[in-house]
């Protein structure tokens, strides 16, 4: 009876504790708090449990032999055993999901909770001014460049560069110039680091940033690398600021970048492996219209060994490009740097590839000669897809160089080193490589050669500097803008940056007052890479070992640019340029990938060689 004791000790213990409760809020006349208690049954007495105890004996139920160790079971959740049907969605639904852009294979989920969503569908989409402080009411078309003309009227919007020293800085406003100056410049400059780390790369700054990433925003300043709206005159030099300004025109995600970032996918994934890495020049004036040219068809060929030995002939053709622009009164947006495009054929590597069987795709190389700066940089189709080199490329207008050919020659073309024929480049891979391993790196892809056992013509095709497309690269000259230059200041404002190393007397017209050609103007142009595929085809009833080498020639174009060209333009050419269209392709070669791994992508059938 033990059990019973303990409950009556609990009982007797809880109704002293009550009752000496009780007597304490009637003496300190807690009577509110007595009334509360009294309702909620606290002072209740409670039921005494009975002394009786019913209980039976059971026989042990008897030990049964396991066979297996059973496994611990798992605590499971209930389940309802109702099972959910798959709920069909109506038409009028499915075209509501079209009109507002939902994916497809989520539309259940909206269906079931469309009562949660606001179905609002503006037909018209607006970009709303940012002036005044957001309290501009002014609202235009969504597309680029949309309130340049608004902010240059009613907010005074324009080009304000500064005038310390070493600083590049241009605001777009007068209120962001004083900003610049008085955070920059002036008492609220930012105190230095005491760590006295990263110290500014220019003489006339004293500026010490606690990191490196610190610094690189500062220099950023310096150099004027901002990020520009798309819509207005805007610039800020952080994304998140960016996105605020954005946020406030009426948008939420929106594409900050000006160059499009490369599809990273596996191997053998795009269908043309070099068609998308570009370089991309974005007009203010009209993004919609676009112009596309192709390196290996629109810009010069440097033959060399080494660094030494093409840097000669890249400043030189950089410098008299620029004096032939001057001279044409062919100019760059304001503040926007030259950035000239060459193609770049090292001898030595090319030879050096073929002995030791390296990828045809390593040998294209390009160099973007800067004169403003003095630099140049070297790429390959890989290197486009780096986060620094788009950070880099933003503020470049890109010129292809084979614009020498189409402009007008001020004084005599002479660059120090001329490019070697075919023949000469034939005798010269055939004296450093041997049969077989010329022919085993032609394996390694198909050409357009009608006959792929000629060695010679692969290689051919791969290595030859192409013929310029003429027609591409007048096509691009007739898109420039054309404005009229009267003042000093708008002459100042729109002239090539960069000032030629040479020949710099052969130059008279450069100061006049006039008409300007600003490129790019009326379009945008996107430079693209040399054309190389990485697709081919093969015919799977054969032998895997014999390969089906036919050329496999891609009908996937780019898109279509747009023409600026008449008929008049066209008689400007020789008659053998006049062969060619803006759209044309270059002679490329196709890569051949494995079997199974172009079957596994590709989606072609993977049918096995049928054995007898």
């Amino acid at each position: 009876m033990t059990g019973f004791s303990m409950d009556k000790n609990t009982i007797d213990q809880k109704l002293k504790m009550t009752e000496s409760l009780k007597k304490y809020l009637i003496k300190n006349g807690y009577t509110k708090t007595l009334a509360v208690l009294e309702k909620e049954r606290v002072f209740k007495t409670p039921p005494r449990r009975s002394a009786r105890l019913s209980f039976a004996i059971l026989k042990a139920p008897k030990r049964v032999a396991l066979t297996e160790i059973p496994e611990k079971s798992k605590k499971k959740t209930k389940k309802t055993n109702l099972e959910t049907e798959k709920v069909k969605v109506p038409d009028a639904f499915k075209q509501l999901a079209l009109k507002f852009g939902l994916p497809g294979e989520h539309l259940d989920f909206f269906y079931e909770n469309r009562e949660k969503f606001s179905w609002e569908h503006k037909k018209k989409m607006v970009v709303r001014c940012s002036g005044n402080n957001c309290h501009c009411k002014f609202t235009a078309e969504v597309k680029p460049g949309s309130l340049v003309d608004h902010m240059i009227e009613f907010h005074e919007f324009g080009e304000f560069p500064c005038q310390e020293t070493d600083c590049n800085f241009t605001g777009y406003s007068t209120h962001s110039l004083k900003h610049h100056l008085n955070k920059f410049h002036g008492t609220a400059k930012r105190a230095s680091s005491a760590e006295q780390k990263h110290r500014c790369k220019y003489a006339s700054c004293s500026y010490i940033a606690p990191t490196t990433s610190a610094l690189e925003s500062h220099h950023r300043v310096h150099e004027n690398r901002s990020i520009k709206c798309e819509f207005c005159h805007y610039r800020a030099f952080q994304a998140h600021i960016m996105y605020e300004h954005m946020m406030s025109q009426g948008f939420l995600f929106v594409q900050i970048l000006k160059f499009s970032r490369p599809k990273t996918g596996r191997a053998f994934k795009n269908f043309a492996r070099t068609d998308e890495r570009t370089m991309r020049s974005i007009s203010p004036f009209c993004k919609d219209n676009k112009i596309f040219m192709w390196v290996r068809e629109t810009c010069l060929t440097i033959d060399h060994d080494g660094v030494t030995n093409f840097l000669p002939n890249m400043n030189y053709l950089t410098s008299y490009l620029v004096c032939q622009l001057r001279e044409a009164k062919v100019v760059t947006l304001k503040n926007t740097e030259v950035a000239v495009v060459f193609m770049l054929r090292n001898i030595s590597a090319i030879t050096s590839s073929i002995n030791r069987l390296v990828p045809p795709y390593a040998l294209d190389q390009v160099v973007v000669s800067l004169p403003e700066s003095k630099e140049f940089i070297l790429l390959n189709g890989s290197e486009l897809e780096g986060s620094e080199v788009f950070t880099k490329f933003q503020d470049y207008a890109y010129l292809p160089s084979g614009l020498i050919e189409i402009l007008p020659k001020p004084f005599e073309f002479n660059p120090p080193f001329s490019n070697k024929s075919w023949p000469e480049f034939w005798k010269h891979i055939c004296s450093k490589t041997t049969d077989l391993s010329r022919r085993s790196y032609c394996a390694s892809f198909a050409s357009s050669s009608p006959s792929n056992d000629n060695d010679e013509e692969n290689l051919k095709t791969v290595l030859n500097i192409s013929e310029l497309n003429k027609v591409a690269l007048l096509n691009l000259l007739k898109s420039g803008k054309v404005i009229n230059c009267v003042s000093k200041e708008d002459i100042r404002n729109y002239s090539l940056r960069p000032r030629p190393d040479n020949e710099e007397s052969a130059i008279s017209t450069a100061a006049e007052s006039g008409d300007r050609v600003i490129l790019p103007g009326q379009c945008s142009y996107i430079l693209m890479w040399k054309g190389r595929r990485s697709i081919y085809r093969r015919n799977y009833n054969l032998e895997p070992r014999a390969e089906n080498r036919q050329f496999y020639n891609n009908k996937q174009a780019t898109s279509i640019s747009t023409n600026y060209l008449c008929e008049a333009d066209l008689l400007t050419l020789a008659s053998n340029d006049r062969n060619k269209t803006i759209d044309d392709a270059p002679v490329g070669i196709i890569e051949i990938p494995g079997l199974r791994i172009r079957a596994k992508i590709f989606g072609f059938p993977d049918r096995r060689p049928t054995r007898d």
